[in-house]
């Protein structure tokens, strides 16, 4: 799915959020009342993080989830001030804080997702992969991707070389990284 398509499809999951906090509500308020429980609002903040978790990239850093996660907050911040504007009582300015916490449900979600490197490792159709070692301030590490256009580096991280096989990745992976030098047998 390229970058726009993960863009579109979080702003319709985020206007799914408006049933997913609906269907709790209608089921545990209790009758007579009209104030949106809290598990609602969780249940809903949880539907957030999961479907941004879905929707974003998976592995690339937090830098490559932040449109999706623009776009799936944007509704559930216009449906608040809309709400705050048409509604004009003070109920809905009491809920501003578990609106809040829907917006924090994207940013778990986005921010797992980019934390998630062992999720971007893809295969194609017939199986065929290759490994690129990259390297960064923490040492080298190698990585197992369809194609070289896969391939996302984040900030300060620099891509060493290209393996097809993980024997030839493990051996430029021990000649390339300085943390992973063990010292011979000879002293």
């Amino acid at each position: 799915m390229t970058n726009t398509g993960r863009v579109v499809a979080s702003v319709f999951l985020g206007f799914g959020y408006f049933i997913a906090l609906a269907i709790p509500d209608e089921m545990l308020t209790s009758p007579g009342h009209r104030q949106t429980p809290p598990a609602a609002w969780i249940i809903a903040a949880f539907y957030l993080a999961l479907a941004q978790f879905i929707v974003a990239r998976k592995g690339l850093g937090f830098r490559a989830t932040r449109s999706t996660l623009a776009g799936m907050v944007t509704p559930v911040a216009l449906m608040y001030f809309l709400s705050l504007a048409v509604e004009k009582n003070a109920n809905v300015e009491r809920q501003a804080p578990w609106w809040f916490l829907a917006c924090v449900g994207a940013l778990i979600g986005a921010v797992a997702a980019g934390a998630c490197r062992w999720m971007a490792r893809k295969k194609t159709g017939g199986g065929s992969t290759a490994f690129f070692v990259v390297g960064d301030r923490m040492g080298v590490h190698i990585y197992e991707y369809a194609s070289a256009a896969e391939v996302h580096l984040n900030p300060g991280e620099v891509l060493v070389a290209r393996a097809d096989t993980i024997e030839e990745a493990e051996r430029i992976h021990a000649e390339t990284d300085h943390l992973s030098a063990r010292p011979s047998a000879d002293g």
